[in-house]
């Protein structure tokens, strides 16, 4: 029964199919691979692109900044509270 098991090479033709198979695998192994990568290069670019978005979309509606574009300049001296008074009237209150 070992004889089943025995792996020739002496035959050329299937030397040839042995190369074009092994070929296909690389082939497909690359492209493969170009897959994988082209698709995180995506997922990464799409990632940066929303992010700029939220930014622009931030600065657009004037979210939080660290220096407010209309804000005063005052100098790096002068560090004072600035107390704004006010009153309030509740227009509803949830009954409990």
């Amino acid at each position: 029964m070992s004889h089943f098991f025995k792996l020739s090479a002496e035959n050329p033709v299937l030397q040839l199919l042995a190369l074009i198979g092994a070929l296909v695998v690389l082939g497909l192994a690359f492209v493969l691979g170009f897959v994988v990568i082209a698709v995180l290069a995506g997922i990464a670019v799409v990632a940066l692109l929303v992010l700029r978005l939220k930014m622009s979309w931030r600065k657009w509606r004037g979210g939080p900044e660290l220096i407010p574009r209309n804000a005063p300049q005052e100098s790096s001296t002068s560090h004072q509270a600035t107390i704004i008074e006010a009153e309030y009237k509740v227009v509803s209150r949830d009954e409990d």
